[in-house]
């Protein structure tokens, strides 16, 4: 069964458009970026300001290269390798994998998790998103991480259900 995703629409919330690649999507306008490039992705990552924090929260978009095949992916196998991807979380509490749509046609699963960020530490929450990318064979993950996560996962949705190939 495949959900159509669209809890949120992001309205009420300030938004600048981001790009990663040929990927563009919308973020929360008053969140601060970082990019990481580890070997073979393109990633970055979104936080509010520091002392607007306190939730802990961040959003990360990751664009990678599918090392499985797509059809594979595209029947079954994503939610297999999103689920095995927690594993490494210290104390993970998984759900069960959801297969969704986007609202620009992008299909994907969707994960939450709950583990402790290190040994004596606080509880996050954790949503990952992974899209395939239509025509490439890639990847989009999305992650949401909060200690105190916003109910309606606003910042998570906006950039979730606004991921489109630029010029698209």
């Amino acid at each position: 069964m495949l959900a159509v995703l669209g809890s949120c629409d992001g309205a009420g919330l300030d938004t600048d458009e981001a790009k990663l690649g040929s990927l563009a999507f919308e973020v929360p306008a008053t969140w601060e970026r970082t990019n990481h490039e580890p070997s073979g992705a393109r990633s970055a990552m979104w936080t509010p300001l520091a002392d607007e924090n306190a939730r802990k929260e961040s959003v990360t978009v990751i664009r990678t290269v599918a090392y499985v095949d797509p059809e594979r992916l595209a029947n079954g196998g994503l939610g297999q390798l999103l689920a095995g991807a927690q594993g490494s979380l210290l104390g993970a509490r998984i759900s069960p994998v959801t297969p969704f749509q986007t609202r620009r046609g992008f299909t994907g699963a969707k994960i939450e998790v709950t583990f402790q960020a290190g040994a004596g530490a606080s509880r996050y929450r954790r949503i990952h998103a992974v899209l395939l990318e239509p025509g490439t064979g890639g990847l989009v993950h999305v992650m949401y991480t909060a200690a105190n996560p916003d109910n309606k996962l606003t910042a998570f949705y906006t950039v979730l259900e606004s991921i489109h190939h630029e010029g698209a």
